[in-house]
Order: structure tokens, then sequence, then C-alpha cells
């Protein structure tokens, strides 16, 4: 999974007596550029043909950038004036990775001078990070805080023009830094990061991140208004924060995968391509999501959630031969069955449109940072990360006290065709339940 930096930013000014009451609270957005500084280790090696065997080369040196630039942007809310939380884009930059195999025993003749093979390919890492932020104010202007979050990281790995793979880890991170306010909702921000260290892949070593990010954030001066109950949907709750905990059933279109190669013992040197006659998905299944939102008017809300859209079924069908010449082969019928599961954070706005006192109508617009699993046994297995348009509409019905039901319809772009299946489409028809704070 590959990508580059950044995003982290502190809440607008805070300070001591009436200063630090007026910014008490309220939200914020940040952007910042990033000087980021990557550790890569050695991979595992690789391996090389040598007639009538296979033979494992370990990594005799790696090399790769020591620095590079990266950025982020983001939005976040100050509940008081030590506590923050904030959701934030980080984006590292592109690391470029060089690592050299000594071939020297490997081979009883010349490779060519010198007897040493080199793999090039580059490394972006990217992706969501969800923070908490504690800050002391030392004056009206200036604060120092502290931040741990977790990072949904996207490590892309390209080794040409046209191939390259992605995996998804979740990365601890800690930081510290300092701001100071400038005027009119405007501060400046500088803050040291490192996160957990990413696991090795098939290709690189274990990748360190750090990074030193100089940012900007404006606070509106917007204090949080929190609704005690809501007596309407339209009236009682035009701003505050809300939960919700749903189910859904999940609707799934699949595409042929690129099929796979076969090769027969009796037809030496030959490989043949197989690609599918018909991909079927195994019809519903039930997932569930859960989301926090923030109303900002009668008319906008955002939500972050985390959805799980349950495991599909993928079976494939293959039709390969009769072959009589110049080797026979005969007539095979093969199934292929996969399980896909897509989880992960999304962040959406709400458009809504209240039609009477309990009931309102909603569009939905947002990015899902997804995790896609595909699975043909419980020991064979790749995840893939990639970012999808989600979009949706619903409707809302204020039942008692803050409580609410949620019908909706959501669906997903689709996803990418990877290395074991093909592009995959899901709807999801949601049920869910709504408490006001």
């Amino acid at each position: 999974m590959a990508k580059a930096i950044a995003v982290t930013v502190l809440a607008g000014s805070m300070a001591f007596g009436a200063a630090c009451d007026a910014a008490g609270q309220g939200f914020y957005f940040g952007a910042e550029g990033a000087y980021v500084a990557p550790t890569v280790d050695k991979s595992d090696g690789t391996n090389f043909f040598r007639p009538p065997e296979v033979i494992h080369v370990p990594t005799e040196t790696v090399r790769f950038d020591e620095s590079g630039f990266g950025w982020g942007a983001s939005i976040g809310y100050r509940v008081s004036p030590y506590l923050a939380v904030e959701l934030g884009y980080l984006d590292f930059g592109l690391i470029d990775v060089e690592e050299t195999f000594d071939l020297t025993d490997v081979f009883p003749f010349p490779v060519g001078p010198p007897d040493e093979f080199s793999v090039d390919f580059n490394l972006q890492v990217s992706g969501p990070m969800a923070s908490v932020i504690g800050a002391l104010p030392l004056s009206e202007k200036f604060e120092v805080f502290g931040r741990a979050g977790l990072l949904w990281a996207s490590q892309e790995v390209q080794l040409t023009s046209r191939f390259g793979f992605s995996e998804a880890e979740e990365l601890w991170s800690l930081g510290v830094g300092f701001q100071a306010e400038l005027g009119r909702g405007w501060s400046t921000r500088l803050e040291y990061q490192r996160f957990e260290d990413m696991p090795g892949s098939p290709v690189s070593g274990e990748l360190r991140l750090e990074r030193l990010t100089l940012g900007a954030t404006y606070n509106p001066g917007g204090r949080a208004v929190a609704a005690g109950g809501r007596k309407s949907v339209a009236e009682d709750n035009e701003t505050g924060f809300y939960a919700v905990a749903d189910v859904g059933v999940t609707e799934s279109t699949v595409g042929k995968s690129g099929g796979f190669l076969l090769s027969f013992s009796h037809v030496p040197g030959a490989i043949f391509q197989v690609l599918p006659t018909t991909a079927t998905a195994d019809g519903s299944d039930t997932g569930a999501g859960a989301a926090v939102g923030y109303r900002i008017n009668r008319y906008l809300a955002a939500e972050l959630a985390y959805t799980d859209f349950g495991r599909v079924g993928i079976r494939e069908h293959y039709v390969f031969g009769p072959i009589d010449n110049p080797f026979p082969i005969p007539r095979l019928e093969i199934d292929v069955d996969l399980a896909s599961r897509v989880v992960g954070p999304s962040l959406s706005l709400l458009g809504i449109l209240p039609i009477a006192d309990n009931f309102e109508l909603f569009g939905r617009a947002g990015v899902l940072f997804a995790d896609h699993e595909v699975s043909a046994s419980p020991e064979s297995s790749s995840t893939a990360a990639e970012e999808l348009l989600l979009w949706g509409a619903g409707v809302d019905v204020a039942l008692y006290r803050g409580w609410s039901v949620r019908f909706a319809y959501e669906n997903l772009e689709e996803l990418r065709r990877t290395v074991q299946s093909g592009p995959i489409r899901h709807e999801r028809f949601v049920f869910g339940v709504t408490y006001d704070f």
C-alpha cells in the first residue's frame, strides 16, 4: 500500500482566562507540509531459477531516499482548552528503493560484470488518521501539545509502470509539538511525529516513518453547541453531536478475474492462460457499521464511520479444452471459490431536507478508505487498500428523547480487479438507530 504524508494540526489559539474560554471549543481546519525521513530495512530476498532448482538469494544491500516531501490536511474539534480530536489525511510522498543481490555463488558461470542483480521500486504510503491531542497552554498565544493517533495506512509498491500491488495496515503514531497564535483565527504549528513500523511486503523490508511538519490552522471561532434532546429532527437539534449504529444487507455484483496459468506435464514448455466463463456472487450478506456525526445546521452534517460490508462468496467457473494437437488435452471444468470482504473508515457529508417535525430526507456523499481482503482458503489471502467514492440517500424519523431510526441506501464505487478476483460493486440497504446528544 503506498503513498505519503500528512495531516494533523492543532486547534486554533487558546489561552488562559477569557481568551481560553473564547477558543475553548469548536471546529478547526489545517494543512501542512512535511519533511519525511523513512528507514527501509532489507527484504527477505528473492528467488532465482538455476536448473533444475530454485535458489533463494538474500538481499545484499538496500539503498533508499533518506528524506522526501509529504503533505497533509485535517479537520479537528476542540473539546476543551486541553483536549482536541482530529481526522486527517496523510501523504508521505514517493520513496525510491534499490535492493542488490550478490549472484557470485548462485551461478557457476559469469552473469555479467559485476556479478550482482538489482531491483528498483517505489514505495508510497498514505491514508486517513484519527488522533487525540492533549494541549498545555503556556500563554495567551502559545501552547505545547502531544498526540496519539491511528493511521489506516495504504502502502503501494510499484515495480514497473504497469505492475504493482498494495497492502493495508493500521499503524499507531505519537507526536509532540507547539503551536503559536497569529491572529483572526489563524495559527502556525511545528510538530514531530513517529509511526509504528510497517511490516515488510513480498518485495520490500520493514518501513519506519518519521516526519517533521510545519502547518497552519484556521479556527472559525464557532463553539460546538450540544443539544439536550430532540423534540423534532428539524428544530431542536440543528447543531450537535450524534452517534449511529446500523446493520446492512449487502448486494454484490462481481466481474470476471484475469484467470490463471495452467501447464501439463505431458506438454513440455507450454503454458496456457485459462479465463473464467462466468463469475457469480452468492447473493446477499449482512454487515454492520457505527458512526459519529456532527450536525452543523438544519441542512448539513458530517459523519465519520466504520463499516463492515460482510463477507461475500464468489464462484468462478472455468472451461478449458479439449485440444487434440499437438498433444491431447481433455475438456476440463473447474470451479474456484473465493471470499471477498470490504471494511474500513469513511468520511461523509450529508445534505438534509426537513419534511416535518419528526421526519427528514438526506443524501450522502463521501469517501471510504477500504481494506479489501480476498481469500481462496484460510491459508491463502491477500489484502488491497484503495479509496472509494460513496453515495447514498435515506430517511430519518425522530422517536423520543433524542432517539431516531434511519433507513438508507448506499452505493460504493467499483472495487478494482485483484490478482485473485475481478471487479466488485457493492450496494447496501441499511437500518440504523441514532442517538442525538
